[in-house]
């Protein structure tokens, strides 16, 4: 499926591009340009849908909101507490990944350890992490009865994008913790989204495991992809090389998906292995000779640096496998969304939440409170530098 489906996604992604510019083109008269990048396109939908829900639930959504208030906090703590590990790891850990610690999410992009990023997969990612999230901004704003003057999408550059716009007037005169509510509603929806999601991958899972799935059990191991600089990587190991690989140890010769990983947990750093690569037709294309070298994550663990997926003939496995796919992006865009805008950093909702709490801490003081907030701006962009340098540095 990963190659037929592929070529389905690219094709979807030049009639969507095209659907995209002809929408602009004939609606270019409401389409509002705002700094050079931002291009919104305002109407109403969904305005009343958030009135609604904002006046039929008020007791459930207030409960929700000091969740929601909770959460923020804990979120703005834990981002600013992960871009330190991040750092930390990217200073000590053997093997550096060849991708950078944090980078915008295009579509095909190829992370270890991740199924490719179809377009697909893409945009309904931002389509559904943007529609929860600026719904909720919604929601809250009318339940704080903060007028709501427009909804609508439109392109931050080349990235799509959703928007629901509050009288901002309105919104400042609203109490610090009915603020904070407000901005903090939209990540811990996305948080919300990713529990959801996470769940769907484990139920997923299930229906792939080889006591509800024996096509896994008899599935031969597929190559997906290859680290950069990894065991494989040097030893000339090619993703084009065919797609079944078998695996020979000291000890067994590794040819089903079902025992892969329990057979690869045995082995230990400086072992040699020998894969066999093979077409699907099972024509054995070539063998390469590997040393494994310590796992970056666990020492006592060997690595030698490729992804695999069971090879699966099974049309009905295979859209099980699509979609746990899919719902492993969900989760992951979801929770990194939800918890990278909390950042304490003053153009992301975490930044102005600091603001106010700052502003609460200096009792009103404006100045003291933005001398701070540059102050914390300047650490964290400074930090960011610090860690894309010593990516940059070690790879």
């Amino acid at each position: 499926m990963h190659d037929g489906f592929l070529i389905f996604d690219i094709i979807f992604f030049i009639l969507f591009t095209i659907f995209v510019i002809n929408f602009l083109y004939t609606h270019r008269k409401k389409v509002q340009v705002e700094n050079k990048i931002f291009f919104l396109y305002r109407t109403k939908i969904g305005l009343k849908l958030m009135d609604k829900i904002a006046r039929k639930f008020p007791k459930s959504l207030n409960i929700i909101a000091v969740i929601s208030i909770i959460t923020g906090y804990i979120g703005m703590l834990a981002s600013f507490l992960l871009l330190i590990a991040a750092i930390y790891q990217i200073s000590t850990i053997a093997v550096v990944p060849n991708v950078p610690p944090v980078m915008p999410l295009v579509p095909w992009i190829q992370l270890p350890g991740l199924p490719i990023l179809y377009f697909t997969f893409w945009i309904i990612a931002i389509f559904i992490i943007a529609s929860v999230h600026e719904t909720s901004h919604g929601i809250f704003s009318r339940l704080y009865k903060v007028k709501l003057k427009s909804s609508g999408f439109g392109f931050v550059g080349p990235l799509p994008a959703a928007f629901v716009e509050p009288d901002e007037k309105q919104l400042q005169k609203k109490s610090m913790k009915q603020q904070i509510a407000v901005l903090s509603a939209g990540s811990f929806s996305n948080l919300i989204t990713a529990a959801i999601f996470l769940l769907l991958m484990f139920l997923t899972i299930s229906l792939m495991a080889p006591a509800t799935n024996p096509a896994i059990v008899s599935a031969p191991i597929q190559l997906v992809s290859i680290a950069k600089f990894s065991p494989a990587w040097n030893a000339t190991l090619n993703e084009s090389d065919g797609k079944i690989i078998e695996i020979e140890t000291a000890n067994e010769t590794i040819s089903y998906f079902s025992n892969f990983s329990d057979s690869l947990d045995k082995l230990k750093p400086g072992d040699n292995i020998t894969i066999n690569v093979y077409e699907s037709n099972h024509t054995k294309i070539r063998e390469v000779t590997i040393t494994t070298i310590e796992n970056p994550q666990n020492k006592s663990k060997s690595y030698f640096g490729i992804s695999t997926q069971p090879y699966i003939s099974d049309m009905s496995l295979k859209i099980t496998i699509w979609f746990w796919k899919l719902f492993q992006w969900l989760f992951l865009i979801s929770f990194f969304v939800g918890l990278f805008n909390l950042l304490p950093f003053s153009i992301f909702d975490g930044g102005r939440i600091f603001y106010l709490t700052i502003l609460k801490i200096t009792k009103n003081n404006k100045k003291k409170t933005e001398r701070i907030v540059k102050i914390t701006n300047f650490i964290l962009l400074l930090l960011l530098f610090g860690m894309f340098l010593m990516w940059f540095i070690r790879i």
